[in-house]
């Protein structure tokens, strides 16, 4: 059995994360990132979408030409998917982040 590494600050966030930290949210979050990981059966799926956003509104705003069909309102729905996948990455990593700070306080106080 490994011991925990010693120090006064080190056994006391231990403690605290003992009282605090549910250790079931990582399995959460790895199921998470599965379902994410589904939804992106494609795995250039949000390259593709983007470049074909630039298409539209390069031909849209710059006159550039017309490669696939561009109307403001196709624009709009492709920016929307665009930034709908960005957004639920963006939020599932920000969540995932933060969730790890405690668990980082750990290297901190064993330099203690």
């Amino acid at each position: 059995m490994r011991r925990p590494p010693s120090g006064s600050s080190t056994r006391a966030a231990l403690a605290q994360l003992r009282e605090s930290f549910d250790t079931a949210q990582l399995l959460r979050w790895v199921d998470q990132w599965d379902a994410s990981l589904s939804m992106l059966a494609d795995p250039d799926a949000v390259r593709a979408d983007i470049l074909r956003l630039h298409a539209m509104t390069h031909a849209l705003l710059n006159g550039g030409p017309l490669s696939v069909a561009s109307t403001p309102a196709a624009v709009g729905e492709v920016a929307t998917e665009v930034g709908m996948a960005l957004d639920h990455w963006m939020a599932l990593l920000t969540c995932m982040r933060r969730g790890l700070q405690p668990l980082e306080a750990l290297v901190q106080d064993a330099t203690d």
